[in-house]
């Protein structure tokens, strides 16, 4: 039947042809028709002739292409998902014929001469419809963002048309980037993240790297803090994250925990009122926006505790657990891997180095900091990332959406796994609380994984905007089916073919699904992984009249004077092991173990 319509109406298709139907200017004079021979709610199938669909010059149809079905007052917008050839064999000297398998994406109205896409069907085609490859106004309408604003972060694959996001809606309900390792996740955060600064200068964004990648990508407008100058003081961590990184993830014993809990209370109480009203003004703004904030407390008192209640006649816990938790605090303290925990910003006890060392509120040249994850103990990165997320909402909350703060959460899987018996159950508690309160205060997440199925889907839901990159493993394919509309799900069929920097783009951000590439980026600016020592050779050029920055970005440096954050610069030692207490050589004194930190260790 679909057949002999398609020969009787041949000759007058041209004849016929009404005004919406005729082809743009810039379409090629070869472009060929089919006609509808089957339609239901959400799907239609064409029948057309090869020679019709496919020339020397060009390849006019194919899987992933956008088609418009010409209804009476409308214009049907397809998506092509299959195409086969009626009799399934190839004949060279015949006119084989084919159907196409089409998914109804929405529809085309002509508003004052004006293109206007909208999503749904209110009229469907009859059959016998006339179906063309789509007209480039058409495709440029339906990704019009309308009165949003827009940005341009690449380029539709089907055509030269700039793929557009607003901005703005992507980071009021978070977003994520999802692909296999190798597609381009990392150079697709930097176009997004430089749009991002772009809009909102203010904003400062956060970047957990794991990996050490980060840095090139933003080498203007970032700010890298690296595991040997990154502090992070113990009296920041609550009481379940400070259990977590003194016992490695492994459980506490009971003894130990009860007396662990009184002993951090009664230190922050004996913490000194002058330095305790430093931060009266920060503690009770946060406690009135709800934000659990540690108080500062010296590891020199809880140990003090332990001796006093060793040294009891009749001591309320076992002095066995005692003696073993104070072995493990002296250990941890004296660790080179932890002190990022035990270092100046743990003695002097001020907050202050959190607004201009990590979110850098005073450098408005460098809104993003990249927290170099890699060098942190893995056992105590979870930890960390708790207390980072946790300071993040503090932060937003204590200045009440006002200071707007962005935290990118690179390999987010690790933190918030989909296994509940795996992760760290405050790193869970803290990025969950950013995606589901966070807008509410102007702390935006951007989730980066290369796992979707493994990630948390109460944390993925809560992301408005996906941009999926190429994904093989059949469980995160379906991962995504799941959360993509209903009518743009065909699109995802081709998920597992995209080619590098491709990405199926669907949300809010967006007018509709679309696939489209990311622009192509500078070699300068390509994410690759780097140490230390190669940030400072290529970070030459910001040495300028021969004043080094400061590693926080206060005050520059002058190189001929001893740089006092020298003494974080020597090579991680790895923890010695064999004993509790370090070695001690002949004649040597003793090491202050009671009044931590003391004058000698601060001069080593």
């Amino acid at each position: 039947m679909g057949l002999s319509m398609l020969v009787q109406d041949e000759n007058a298709n041209g004849a016929a042809q009404s005004a919406a139907e005729r082809r743009d200017p810039g379409q090629g004079r070869e472009r060929k028709s089919g006609l509808v021979v089957a339609v239901n709610g959400s799907r239609a199938t064409v029948a057309a002739r090869m020679q019709d669909l496919i020339s020397d010059a060009e390849q006019f149809w194919s899987v992933g292409e956008l088609v418009s079905i010409y209804a009476k007052h409308s214009r049907i917008v397809c998506l092509v998902q299959e195409m086969v050839a009626q009799d399934r064999v190839w004949d060279p000297q015949s006119n084989h014929y084919v159907h196409a398998n089409v998914e109804l994406l929405g529809e085309v109205i002509d508003v004052d001469g004006r293109p206007v896409f909208r999503r749904g069907v209110a009229s469907y085609p009859a059959l016998g419809s006339v179906v063309n490859r789509i007209r480039q106004t058409d495709l440029a309408a339906i990704y019009d963002l309308g009165d949003r604003k827009a940005s341009v972060i690449g380029n539709l694959v089907q055509a030269q048309i700039p793929a557009a996001v607003d901005i703005d809606a992507m980071l009021r309900r978070h977003f994520a980037i999802v692909g296999t390792t190798g597609v381009g996740k990392s150079t697709a955060i930097g176009i997004l993240l430089r749009a991002a600064i772009k809009e909102r200068p203010g904003m400062r964004i956060v970047i957990l790297d794991p990996h050490n990648e980060y840095s090139t990508v933003f080498r203007r407008e970032s700010a890298t803090v690296e595991a040997s100058r990154f502090e992070l003081p113990f009296w920041l961590f609550q009481f379940e994250e400070f259990l977590e990184v003194v016992y490695r993830g492994t459980p506490a014993p009971l003894e130990e925990s009860d007396f662990l809990r009184e002993a951090i209370a009664d230190a922050r109480e004996a913490f000194s009122g002058a330095e305790r009203a430093a931060l009266a003004k920060w503690n009770n703004r946060s406690e009135e926006g709800g934000a659990e904030s540690p108080r500062p407390y010296r590891l020199a008192d809880v140990i003090a505790q332990i001796d006093g209640e060793i040294g009891r006649l009749e001591p309320r816990y076992p002095r066995v657990a005692l003696r073993n938790l104070k072995h493990r605090l002296e250990a941890l303290s004296n660790d080179q891997n932890f002190r990022f925990m035990f270092g100046k910003a743990a003695v002097d006890a001020r907050m202050d180095f959190v607004t201009r060392s990590l979110f850098r509120l005073h450098d408005t040249s460098r809104p993003v900091t990249i927290l170099r994850m890699a060098g942190i103990p893995a056992d105590v990165v979870n930890a960390s990332v708790s207390v980072l997320s946790r300071l993040a909402f503090d932060l937003c909350v204590l200045h009440r959406g006002k200071q707007e703060v962005l935290v990118v959460c690179e390999e987010a899987h690790r933190y918030v796994p989909a296994d509940l018996s795996l992760g760290f159950n405050p790193t869970r508690r803290s990025i969950a609380r950013i995606a589901k309160e966070g807008r509410k205060y102007g702390c935006y997440l951007g989730i980066v994984t290369q796992r979707p199925a493994e990630l948390d889907a109460t944390i993925l839901s809560q992301c408005s905007t996906v941009f999926a990159m190429r994904l093989s493993n059949a469980s995160d394919q379906q991962i995504m089916r799941s959360a993509i509309p209903d009518n743009a799900a065909g699109a995802l069929e081709f998920i597992s073919a995209l080619n590098n920097r491709e990405a199926i783009a669907f949300g809010e951000a967006v007018a509709t699904a679309m696939r489209m590439v990311f622009e192509l980026q500078d070699e300068a600016r390509l994410p690759r992984m780097s140490s230390e020592w190669d940030e400072q050779q290529a970070g030459q050029d910001d040495v300028g009249d021969g004043r080094l920055r400061a590693a926080d970005g206060a005050a520059p440096v002058d190189p001929g004077k001893p740089d006092p954050m020298n003494r974080f610069q020597e090579p991680i030692a790895a923890p010695t092991f064999g004993g509790w207490r370090p070695e001690r050589r002949a004649g040597e004194g003793l090491q202050p173990t009671r009044e931590w930190p003391s004058s000698e260790r601060l001069r080593r």
